[in-house]
């Protein structure tokens, strides 16, 4: 299986004491999930996201109350969204060196 990441532009990242500050909660339910067509691990079946990594980060975002509808792009989108706008993460990405101070 190839490694899975939920990722943030590094810019997003916080502490773990930071996740506990009033608001972190409500900070994490106004991000933009965004994924790739990538089966086995995310795929759209009549509108929803599928798939390994789909259901997992699906049950996690339904556990904390979000409910925004995952957007699957074309991968280079979803690139080009992380580096633009701060709302916004991605699941799955492979790890590579290249990525490894960019991304959370």
């Amino acid at each position: 299986m190839a490694p899975f990441w939920a990722v943030l532009p590094e810019t997003a990242r916080a502490d773990h004491d930071d996740l506990k500050a009033p608001g972190a909660i409500a900070d994490a339910l106004s991000i933009t999930l965004l994924t790739e067509e990538y089966p086995p691990f995310n795929y759209t079946e009549n509108g929803q996201i599928l798939g390994a990594g789909g259901e997992v980060v699906r049950a996690m975002a339904a556990h904390l109350g979000y409910h925004k509808p995952i957007q699957s792009l074309p991968w280079k989108r979803v690139i080009l969204r992380l580096e633009s706008d701060p709302d916004v993460a991605a699941f799955s990405m492979t790890r590579t060196s290249q990525r490894e101070d960019l991304y959370q």
